[in-house]
């Protein structure tokens, strides 16, 4: 995918296939989005597995997490661009 936006359309596309209910990207200015996965595990260690999966998925695109939170089956991730 070229960008953010287009990775998570594809995150939803392919959800059938992940431990996924529900992604949704929203955002919140020019450069700082909000990422909701719903559904990603029904233990807190499979969430956080799938945290550190879309954690390295933002350091290749080059975004920042800049707050998150992860509880079991929900992950929150406010993120933005580096400069």
């Amino acid at each position: 995918a070229m960008d953010i936006e287009r990775l998570v359309s594809l995150a939803q596309t392919l959800s059938t296939l992940l431990p996924l209910k529900r992604v949704s990207l929203r955002r919140l200015n020019h450069t700082t989005y909000e990422l909701s996965a719903v559904g990603v595990g029904g233990r807190v260690e499979s969430t956080n597995c799938v945290y550190y999966f879309i954690e390295g998925i933002f350091e290749k695109y080059g975004l920042e997490i800049q707050d998150k939170t992860i509880s079991k089956g929900l992950i929150n991730v406010r993120f933005a661009e580096k400069f």
